[in-house]
């Protein structure tokens, strides 16, 4: 009677731990994925940003280009005129 009384005490105190572990992983699992979604929803954000900047770069690039590929076309006329 005082084995099994003894083993029940124990067996409550495992019960207990173990609920109490159970919990304590599910809260820190919630709040790992909570920060997850959060650092997901930031880099999403952050990528449409920078695809923005990249378009605007590259327009920006092309529209220097286009000015440069005029100025030596003009240069070389110039050239071609005074030869």
């Amino acid at each position: 009677m005082k084995d099994r009384l003894e083993r029940e005490k124990h067996m409550d105190k495992f019960t207990i731990e173990m609920d109490r572990f159970v919990k304590q992983y599910y809260q820190n699992h919630d709040e790992e994925k909570v920060k997850s979604e959060k650092f997901i929803k930031q880099t999403e954000a952050d990528l449409e940003k920078l695809a923005k900047q990249s378009q605007g770069f590259e327009k920006e690039l092309e529209a220097r280009l286009e000015k440069i590929d005029k100025w030596l076309a003009r240069k070389q006329k110039q050239l071609e005129d005074n030869f």
